[in-house]
């Protein structure tokens, strides 16, 4: 009976939350100038963004590079998959990395 009780109040919160939105109107909306943001927020928003964009293609490929390493014995396989798991992600975080500084140093030298 509880669990009805608080499924139903939690659905009525979540379907009038809706109507406090509707009353709202953006008059007064004003877009960003260029010299609103400092340029260092701009080169690490654009780092940021190649990091995490990079990481997206690097850990795959890190992971498949782990794997075939591994089955070719070329290094040693670990017994516990937190710890593979641990060398795929900072393998693939530090090659990320490079890739956004590597970006911020061409970035600096035009």
């Amino acid at each position: 009976m509880k669990k009805r009780i608080l499924a139903i109040l939690l659905i009525l919160i979540l379907a009038s939350s809706t109507f406090y939105c509707d009353g709202v109107e953006l008059n007064d909306y004003e877009e960003y100038t260029i010299d609103e943001f400092p340029d260092w927020s701009w080169k690490l928003r654009r780092g940021e963004s190649l990091f995490f964009g990079s990481l997206a293609i690097t850990f795959p490929l890190t992971v498949l590079s782990y794997n075939l390493l591994e089955s070719s014995s070329i290094i040693s396989s670990t017994d516990n998959d937190i710890t593979e798991f641990t060398y795929q992600i900072s393998v693939a975080a530090v090659i990320s990395l490079s890739i956004a500084l590597a970006d911020y140093i061409i970035g600096e030298m035009e």
